[in-house]
């Protein structure tokens, strides 16, 4: 709770007893609702059928020269 009070309190110039004692607590509701947030999904790949729901990443070790000749379709 701090931590986003702390945001508030941060962001509007707020004393955090003018937060906690002068501001309606819906008020608030509504202003963190709008909040970013993030989901983090323990399980971002089906292991049991080894299916990637496409967000995993993998990355190979590219020279430069087979990157130009990569780029070089798109001249």
């Amino acid at each position: 709770m701090y931590g986003l009070c702390g945001q508030l309190c941060h962001h509007f110039g707020w004393s955090l007893d003018y937060l906690l004692w002068e501001v309606d607590y819906a008020f608030l509701q509504r202003m963190l609702i709008d909040a970013p947030s993030y989901d983090y999904d323990k399980n971002e790949d089906d292991k049991s059928t080894g299916k990637s729901s496409g967000k995993t990443v993998s990355y190979t070790d590219q020279t430069p020269e087979q990157l130009f000749s990569m780029l070089e379709k798109y001249k």
